[in-house]
């Protein structure tokens, strides 16, 4: 096996890597062509951030936790959230090493939660095969005290995507 030094290459101690002296380390990242539900899953990942954030600090999250692939330069040198499949998303498409399918390694229904550590930089990937499969991903990490996310390649299975009501 591999000797790690901290454990923070790990989701089982997600969010803590991403806090840091009080405050939020990361950055929330949605691809600029994406669909809308994959900001309405950034939403629900920077609700639950600041809610750990709170509850452990008493600190905001802050403005600007939230920005477009296009606004990051070299992230495989930042702590990030990347939302979103390789098509719509530059760094989720970097992240998985730019694969030809959208929906690769995955099936309807299912999605995915990626830790990756470069450079000593965590990046956690939420993916999956449709936008309603990423936003039920997205809820499972922002719902993580709920479920047991541990080591660097969580499945999950969107059995009941959201429901909504457009008027």
């Amino acid at each position: 096996g591999k000797c790690v030094m901290t454990n923070t290459a790990d989701l089982s101690v997600y969010p803590q890597q991403f806090i840091k002296d009080g405050y939020l380390d990361a950055k929330i990242v949605v691809g600029a062509q994406a669909p809308t539900t994959d900001v309405t899953a950034a939403i629900d990942i920077a609700a639950s951030l600041q809610h750990a954030l709170f509850t452990n600090t008493g600190s905001p999250i802050g403005i600007g936790v939230a920005v477009l692939d296009t606004e990051i330069t070299d992230p495989l040198n930042k702590n990030l959230i990347v939302i979103g499949n390789p098509c719509y998303n530059t760094v989720s498409a970097l992240l998985m090493g730019n694969p030809l399918s959208c929906t690769v390694g995955l099936t309807n229904g299912e999605g995915r939660i990626k830790l990756f550590n470069n450079n000593n930089k965590i990046q956690v990937l939420v993916t999956g095969y449709s936008a309603q499969d990423i936003q039920g991903t997205a809820f499972a990490l922002s719902e993580y005290q709920s479920f047991d996310l541990k080591g660097t390649n969580v499945q999950v299975i969107v059995i009941d995507p959201h429901q909504v009501i457009v008027n």
